[in-house]
């Protein structure tokens, strides 16, 4: 009997998706107390519960480049603070952010829906998938062949893909277009899902919202994200990532809120998009803009990251709210490789 679709190796990179989101910085500037609105968000695992500062970070000489780095990556693991600290190089590492957003821009486009035998039938089918490093995960998915929607579970015991383990549940649901048969909207939550990718590992609970729009994809997170070697929970709040395929590139664009517990929030935007070869980890260009409370000139505080080079980048800062970004100036730096 026919089956009304197929997933082709469906989420290979949706593991990275989930799991990458090594979300938010690992230094702000700033400080406050915990309040109302720091255990929501993104719902999910009762916990997993943000109680740190909601307070708005500021930016000062002191912090500019740990805020910028830590902007542009999603953090830095509890894995990565020793390196880090002992100056080796800069403090960079490739972005997660970016990473989770075209691995699951990926998964998406891997999707591949077949026309139903019974139309207007909603049907259901099942998978399992081994990883190519151990473990496994499999899904049930429901398609309506009318209204375009569908709906389902994908289910990680240990998978293991590319070196990467994932294990928890997953839901998912969204809309097809029905003229060319692909996902045109894909939302995705979880309560507990657990990442480990050598010494790092974390729990992700929280929502992914995806929107296909031809070459582009648009990734929306809220999500709290603990670091199982710190304990440190963090929130990323509406923080969307833009990115668009070329034929030799990929452009990346980044913006919204994320908190630090005990720093508070920042929030960033990219006033030029971050360009990434085919195959490369780190950008040839881009502008990242940070911004924190306001400065002593009544401005934002602000730090502003400029990739040099595919192996270089500087931070500027402005930590009096001025609008200038002569404060602080890291001079070039090179982007961490371990």
């Amino acid at each position: 009997m026919k089956r009304m679709w197929e997933l082709k190796k469906v989420f290979s990179m949706f593991v990275f998706l989930a799991l990458t989101v090594s979300v938010l910085l690992t230094a702000c500037g700033g400080g406050g107390g915990g309040g109302s609105d720091g255990g929501g968000g993104s719902g999910g695992d009762s916990s997993i519960s943000y109680t740190g500062s909601t307070s708005q970070a500021t930016v000062n000489s002191t912090n500019a480049e740990q805020i910028a780095t830590s902007g542009y990556q999603g953090g830095s693991s509890g894995a990565l603070f020793g390196v880090v600290q002992s100056g080796m190089g800069g403090s960079i590492e490739q972005s997660r952010l970016l990473m989770v957003a075209q691995a699951l821009e990926t998964a998406i486009r891997e999707v591949n829906i077949s026309e139903g035998i019974v139309a207007g039938a909603i049907q259901t089918g099942s998978r399992t998938v081994n990883g190519n490093c151990g473990g496994s995960y499999s899904y049930t998915i429901s398609y309506d062949d009318v209204t375009g929607a569908f709906n389902g579970t994908f289910n990680f015991s240990s998978y293991c893909n590319d070196g990467s383990t994932i294990s928890g549940s997953v839901s998912a649901s969204g809309q097809i277009n029905l003229n060319t048969r692909v996902i045109m909207q894909f939302n995705m939550s979880t309560t507990s899902l657990i990442f480990t990718s050598g010494n790092d590992s974390f729990t992700i609970s929280g929502s992914f919202n995806i929107i296909i729009n031809g070459s582009t994809a648009t990734v929306t997170m809220n999500i709290l994200l603990k670091d199982n070697a710190t304990g440190k929970i963090y929130w990323l709040q509406n923080h969307t990532l833009t990115i668009t395929r070329a034929a030799t590139y990929v452009d990346g664009q980044m913006s919204g809120r994320y908190y630090h517990p005990d720093y508070g929030y920042i929030t960033i935007s990219t006033t030029t998009p971050f360009r990434i070869n085919n195959g490369s980890k780190w950008p040839f260009q881009g502008v990242l803009i940070v911004e924190g409370m306001a400065g002593s000139a009544s401005g934002n505080t602000s730090a502003r990251l400029t990739v040099l080079s595919a192996t270089q980048y500087q931070v500027v800062a402005d930590t009096d709210g001025d609008g200038a970004f002569d404060d602080y100036d890291s001079g070039p730096k090179n982007w961490l490789t371990l």
